[in-house]
């Protein structure tokens, strides 16, 4: 492949990667002042390595997963996951709920590890599943180490897309969130993702900065707010700081 065609795949790619809900082809060949033809021939070279995925539905194209299954490599140069692992089955155990590990990849989270405890609610949520930070708790926590104008950025040019009834979609209202996700160093997801689920997250960090986001979640009617409030935040929070302070750079 020519310079100049690499080029011109990653600006394909990083185009896509600023709009995970997907754009259509001449909204890509518009927004990158290609040819469609040239889009198009370049959509189709990465197609069949699922490096990127087309809605059989709207038509639009998105990133694939072949970029999770890259960055979970990465992930493992960096041992959050390896490290994380260690406390996934204590914490679970502890607090009687399903515990997930999850990063932010590009503007999407996305969830690689989770430990469900042997009796209970099965959650409707698979590995590899993908969520925008602003409906989810491990999300907010990602938002939570920007900036204001950071964040915006990240929605610049695009709505808040609703999940739920309860699912943040004023961005003025999720700043004020993630001011609040800030200053008590958790956050709090009430059926934004998923209807009849909470969730409640707590940063890992390294150097400082927000690598991974360590969740507990679980049904509304095991999950109550007192449950959360007495016995969840605390261990969640003491964990990651003990997983966060394992974490060798």
């Amino acid at each position: 492949m020519k310079l100049s065609s690499v080029h011109k795949t990653l600006q394909v790619i990083e185009a896509l990667e600023k709009h995970p809900e997907g754009l259509s082809l001449s909204e890509l060949s518009r927004m990158i002042d290609f040819p469609k033809s040239t889009s198009h021939h370049i959509l189709r070279t990465l197609l069949p390595y699922n490096y990127i995925h087309q809605n059989l539905d709207d038509k639009k194209y998105s990133l694939g997963f072949r970029f999770i299954e890259i960055g979970r490599n990465i992930l493992k140069n960096i041992d959050v996951r390896q490290v994380a692992n260690n406390y996934l089955d204590k914490l679970c155990k502890e607090a009687k709920e399903t515990v997930h590990l999850s990063i932010l990849q590009g503007r999407v989270v996305v969830f690689l590890e989770r430990i469900s405890p042997p009796e209970g609610f099965s959650l409707p949520i698979n590995i590899d599943i993908t969520a925008e930070p602003h409906t989810c708790a491990g999300g907010k926590i990602f938002l939570s180490g920007l900036s204001p104008e950071e964040i915006k950025g990240v929605y610049r040019g695009r709505s808040l897309k609703k999940i739920t009834n309860k699912t943040i979609t004023n961005k003025s209202r999720l700043l004020e969130e993630i001011e609040t996700v800030r200053k008590q160093g958790y956050a709090l997801d009430d059926e934004e993702f998923y209807e009849g689920l909470r969730c409640v997250a707590a940063p890992i960090k390294a150097d400082g900065k927000i690598v991974a986001a360590l969740s507990i979640s679980g049904p509304t009617f095991s999950m109550t707010m007192e449950k959360i409030n007495k016995i969840l935040i605390g261990l969640l929070v003491e964990t990651a700081k003990e997983i966060s302070s394992k974490i060798d750079f």
